[in-house]
């Protein structure tokens, strides 16, 4: 992944580097696709997130749903919602 879009080796929403000398869950990055390849996504770095898995479990629960990446005036920016569909940018949960 471009390091321009998001750090692969940081969760998303928890701002947190993977531990690989710790197992458990900070030492494993999940790439969640943003747009699901069954739906017509792909691999590039605009539809993959990379999140810890507590964080994707909350995507697959429908707690925090990407919408996509934008770019904005500091760099590229999430624009996801929340469980009740309210719009936010960034990685504040």
């Amino acid at each position: 992944m471009k390091s321009s879009i998001v750090d692969p080796d940081k969760c998303y929403f928890c701002d947190v580097k993977r531990n690989r000398k710790v197992k458990g869950c900070r030492s494993l990055i999940e790439l969640h696709h943003i747009t699901e390849k069954a739906n017509g996504g792909d691999n590039s770095v605009y539809n993959l997130l990379p999140l810890f898995s507590n964080h994707h479990s909350m995507v697959h629960m429908g707690l925090i749903n990407p919408v996509r990446f934008c770019l904005s005036s500091s760099g590229w920016i999430l624009l996801w919602k929340d469980e009740t569909g309210k719009e936010k940018l960034g990685n504040k949960l």
